[in-house]
């Protein structure tokens, strides 16, 4: 696949600089980013790298993510060969520009009018609270000095309020988003469907070509046979059951009734196809289909398959839309309103999160990292089960727990919602690696177990104040004081450190039930502290918003300072 990826990227650099009439390949490279990784059209592409260039202070991409409150400066390495060296050097300039674009009065007087524009449209978001998104793009790998620079800067900025984060954008990910942009590994390669002939019409528009038209239940049912869950890769969820009053049971029971059955296409939503192209067969029988997925009708489509009555007199409404990769997420989104989607479902699609899941499904100790409602119901509990327990991740389970641990603990709380947005990159960024994935997950289920074994001493001692912190996000909470104390312990940069088989092994999780138990006293002491005199209600407000977060993260480390005195105290916590 390298090689197809850059024969792709030299051809689509040379013809965006020749469509643009660009000075230097760098900024066509910059352009083609902003408009994959940042989902900008060419024209909002084209004016978030008109920073670069001569006296560009290192910096070829300049974008303000209005949507989701945040900065992104941007520098861009294009080699053909794919093999530029990312240097610590180059991620430091990156990371300066926030110095001259801070300096308004002196980018004026050099009169470059980009630049005066960009310093003052960003000061005015970082005013607004903005958060800043550093993005070294190369294409090649990086340095260890690089790579140590990054998770320096980032383990120092955890917390800081408006967040800050680099992220460094190798040739691994940029290969990982040529992947996702052709769709290749998440639809099926080609297929047939047998269309009722007379019974459907074409249409091309801006979105693309489209085929609606009317299909039998059977065959519905024989595609699902055929190609089981791989037929709906790309839908949001699979299949939810058939509970009592559901949608799914209303399905069933349609299908039951002889009557009503022959009314099913009336009744129901249809289905909707996206693939790469489609060529209906000369006698209009048959519709040939070319990387193709379900992207809505995966429960109309599994209650057909496991329907036991009058399957053959019903028929489905189909659409089979031949659309550009950019334009499927919205159609995703847009098709399903019979069962309503959540930003967080939305996101079951994004390549960060199929690189997590690829890569927790590897051995040694592997993890079933559950994307989409509905998937545990095919696991294979064979492979995933350790000591009697199932390996499962869940995905709102793994985003509060990261969010917790890299600082965000007051978002995974009060406002998850935002894990998936505004936050995206803070909590799930392009460079994660999936130990520390597991690791924070690990975490919170070491937090979780530790609050469960102090809730009756607490009862017991009738102390309300330690209850209400945490009975609200207080698993949260300890995660967050963990992750501070593992950085103090071990040094900022220890976990790029850990290996797969440390991060999944019991004795981890030992030594994670230490750092829980004196996280969790840590929490309510520093809580405590903070709140003073004011209780429950002043708690409450403080829980509230992450802006209490540098007050807590302040209470933390000077607890630290004062007991790492005591050698002995510091030796109690496990290195790692």
């Amino acid at each position: 696949m390298t090689g197809d990826f850059l024969a792709y990227l030299a051809s689509e650099v040379a013809r965006l600089q020749k469509k643009w009439s660009l000075a230097k390949t760098g900024q066509a490279f910059m352009l083609w980013y902003a408009r994959e990784a940042l989902g900008l059209d060419e024209q909002a592409a084209l004016d978030a790298v008109a920073t670069e260039g001569a006296n560009d202070k290192d910096l070829d991409l300049f974008y303000v993510d209005d949507s989701n409150e945040r900065i992104v400066l941007g520098q861009g390495k294009f080699r053909k060969t794919g093999k530029y060296e990312g240097s610590r050097s180059d991620l430091l300039k990156l990371i300066h520009t926030t110095d001259w674009l801070e300096n308004q009065q002196g980018i004026r007087r050099e009169g470059r009018v980009e630049l005066v524009s960009a310093s003052d449209d960003y000061g005015n978001a970082r005013a607004n609270g903005y958060s800043i998104d550093f993005h070294y793009v190369f294409m090649g790998t990086p340095t260890k000095e690089a790579t140590d620079q990054a998770l320096m800067f980032n383990n120092a900025a955890l917390g800081e309020w408006p967040p800050k984060h680099v992220t460094m954008v190798d040739m691994k990910t940029l290969l990982s988003m040529y992947s996702e942009t052709t769709g290749i590994e998440a639809r099926i390669p080609k297929g047939a469907i047998d269309v009722q002939p007379g019974c459907f019409f074409e249409q091309d528009r801006a979105y693309g070509r489209a085929f609606t038209g009317t299909i039998r239940a059977s065959e519905l049912t024989r595609l699902y046979k055929e190609y089981g869950d791989d037929l709906f890769a790309r839908d949001v969820r699979l299949f939810l059951g058939a509970r009592a009053g559901g949608v799914n049971a209303g399905i069933r029971d349609t299908l039951e009734s002889v009557s009503e059955s022959t009314n099913f296409w009336a009744y129901n939503n249809g289905v909707t196809i996206v693939c790469d192209g489609y060529e209906p067969n000369p006698d209009g029988k048959t519709l040939f289909l070319k990387n193709f997925s379900i992207v809505n009708g995966c429960q109309t489509t599994v209650s057909l398959a496991n329907a036991k009555a009058h399957v053959e007199s019903a028929e489905v409404l189909l659409r089979v839309i031949s659309a550009p990769e950019k334009l499927v997420d919205n159609i995703i989104f847009f098709t399903n309103s019979q069962t309503p989607v959540r930003a967080s479902e939305l996101r079951s699609q994004d390549k960060r999160q199929k690189k997590v899941k690829a890569e927790m499904d590897l051995d040694p100790n592997p993890y079933f990292y559950c994307l989409r409602r509905g998937e545990t119901r095919t696991l294979s509990r064979a492979r995933f089960t350790r000591d009697g327990n199932l390996q499962v991740i869940q995905r709102d389970d793994l985003a509060q727990y990261l969010a917790a641990f890299r600082g965000f603990p007051f978002i995974a709380y009060k406002d998850k919602g935002k894990i998936y947005s505004t936050y995206y990159d803070d909590v799930f960024s392009p460079d994660l690696r999936v130990e520390e994935a597991i690791f924070a997950w690990r975490a919170g289920q070491a937090a979780s177990e530790q609050i469960e074994l102090h809730y009756p001493q607490l009862r017991a001692k009738d102390d309300r104040l330690s209850l209400f912190l945490l009975k609200r996000g207080g698993r949260l909470f300890v995660v967050s004081v963990m992750s501070m104390l593992l950085s103090h312990r071990n040094g900022s940069n220890y976990l790029a450190a850990l290996k797969r088989d440390v991060v999944t092994s019991k004795k981890t999780l030992n030594r994670l039930a230490t750092y829980s138990q004196v996280a969790l006293t840590l929490y309510l002491m520093a809580s405590r502290r903070i709140v003073g005199s004011g209780g429950i209600e002043e708690a409450a407000s403080f829980l509230r918003t992450q802006e209490s977060y540098p007050s807590l993260k302040t209470a933390i480390d000077e607890e630290w300072a004062l007991r790492s005195i005591e050698s002995g105290w510091v030796a109690a916590l496990p290195a790692f």
